[in-house]
């Protein structure tokens, strides 16, 4: 994914709406909010498809016999042992579920360089890091998490040097980290190798400045 273009035309952007600035945010930056996501296709895209496969999801998420695969099912016993637990435990039960895909990447699964793909895609296929974020980000959206609550970062990852994604959880006063790459969620004020390009949901869009 071309992610530095992104985070620099966001910055630009941001630049211009200098009220929304909140300092000390994700993962200790500056960041800048933008009310619109239209300059992300791969985002834009994302959403909509998605939004053909919601019903079905959904309704895999109230009723068993609704779930079509075997994945599918596993999904909602998932989603039905985490109702009724505490935030803390739901977004380790949620995490660990994502987690247990072996990654592939966009490649292997789609034939093409960069794919975003839906969280019924992603069960069929597996993916790569926004993937596992996505399926994260829905799945805590049916468990009554609102969207406010929840964002998709990119970040760089400078022990690694490359881009990565993850999903942040605005909870109980923090901003939690739900990675691929870590069994457990932590504060984002633990995880230190990752710089933010920029975060998104289905309302905004932030970019970010150490």
């Amino acid at each position: 994914m071309n992610v530095k273009s992104f985070g620099f035309i966001l910055l630009l952007i941001g630049l211009a709406f200098l009220p929304n600035l909140s300092h000390a945010a994700l993962f200790g930056t500056t960041e800048f909010k933008v009310s619109n996501t239209q300059s992300l296709p791969r985002w834009e895209s994302l959403l909509e498809r998605y939004s053909k496969q919601k019903g079905s999801l959904t309704a895999c998420a109230t009723n068993y016999q609704s779930c079509t695969t075997p994945a599918l099912r596993d999904w909602y016993n998932m989603l039905s042992k985490a109702r009724g637990q505490s935030v803390k435990d739901q977004l380790n039960t949620v995490n660990r579920f994502a987690n247990k895909w072996p990654y592939k990447t966009d490649w292997q699964a789609w034939g093409q360089s960069d794919y975003w793909a839906t969280p019924l895609e992603f069960m069929d296929r597996s993916g790569d890091c926004e993937d596992y974020s996505f399926l994260k980000y829905v799945t805590l959206q049916l468990l009554g998490y609102h969207t406010d609550q929840l964002r998709l970062v990119i970040v760089q990852d400078t022990i690694r040097n490359l881009a990565h994604a993850v999903l942040a959880v605005y909870v109980e006063g923090d901003i939690i980290i739900m990675d691929s790459l870590f069994d457990r969620p932590l504060s984002h004020m633990r995880v230190l190798q990752y710089s933010p390009y920029y975060s998104v949901n289905e309302n905004a869009r932030w970019a970010h400045v150490a």
